[in-house]
């Protein structure tokens, strides 16, 4: 039986250095954006800033709310990607525009890394560990 603290905690290196998303050649290191990513809330809470009135009203549009969580999870949340490329298959070098432009380009897979990035289970070492041994057959 596991206690609650198993079932809740998170290895804080795995949190701080991040975890790889492999998409089948392209790879994406992410960030937690949970509770313990202050740097993530801190960047939502300044890009939210100047549309909170928009936000509480519910009249921001759609676009813009996705480009600026786009923003936020550049700045915060992705921190280095291997082997993305652009439409006409030009590498990408990482950075935050670039890192932005995928992000709104590419909405199934900004999808993707804000379900992996805030599930916890991501960065757990033990849970890592047993994917790794799964996925290479053991």
């Amino acid at each position: 039986m596991n206690s609650l603290y198993q079932t809740f905690s998170a290895d804080p290196d795995l949190e701080k250095s991040g975890v790889w998303l492999d998409f089948g050649g392209p790879r994406i290191r992410i960030l937690r954006s949970g509770p313990t990513n202050q740097r993530f809330i801190r960047v939502l809470t300044e890009k939210q800033r100047p549309v909170a009135a928009q936000i509480r009203t519910g009249v921001i549009s759609e676009d813009q709310s996705r480009k600026i969580l786009a923003e936020v999870f550049a700045e915060s949340i992705i921190t280095d990607w291997q082997g993305v490329t652009d439409k006409e298959g030009n590498v990408l070098e990482f950075s935050k525009e670039n890192a932005v432009k995928v992000l709104c380009d590419l909405p199934d897979l900004f999808t993707i890394i804000q379900e992996h990035s805030s599930n916890m289970a991501n960065f757990r070492q033990g849970q890592i560990e047993e994917e790794e041994k799964n996925s290479n057959g053991v």
